[in-house]
């Protein structure tokens, strides 16, 4: 039985967000956005379930590495990959101790996330299996 892969994409800027849709839904991908962190905890409290999180770091309010604990909590099944434009190499430390799949630099090749999606699904699939 064929399960889509569920993406939810945080990222406070909109035109990202709707690019990111409107490709991963070309791809056969549930996706959901979110426009900060708060409102992927909401998400998330709220039942909504996810394979990946592609999340920023640097927005508006708490971080994205500031709610990966609440992430972690909330959906300890799904795979983080970290996509931001404001990487360093302490933030990258810091993500990957924390258990972040992936940790990726914008501008990045829509391809390079996609495989990075398909590389995490593959680990929670085998996992579960």
């Amino acid at each position: 039985m064929f399960v889509p892969i569920r993406v939810l994409v945080v990222d406070d800027e909109e035109r990202f967000r709707l690019l990111m849709a409107k490709l991963f839904t070309t791809k056969g991908i549930h996706v959901a956005t979110a426009a900060s962190g708060p409102e992927a905890i909401e998400r998330l409290q709220s039942g909504e379930d996810y394979d990946v999180i592609v999340l920023d770091i640097k927005m508006p309010g708490p971080s994205g590495l500031d709610i990966l604990p609440d992430i972690r909590a909330l959906a300890p099944r799904s795979q983080v990959i970290i996509l931001t434009g404001h990487g360093d190499i302490q933030a990258a430390t810091r993500a990957l101790q924390d258990g972040v799949a992936e940790f990726l630099l914008k501008p990045c090749s829509f391809e390079e996330l996609l495989s990075a999606v398909h590389q995490a699904v593959d680990r929670i699939r085998t996992t579960a299996a």
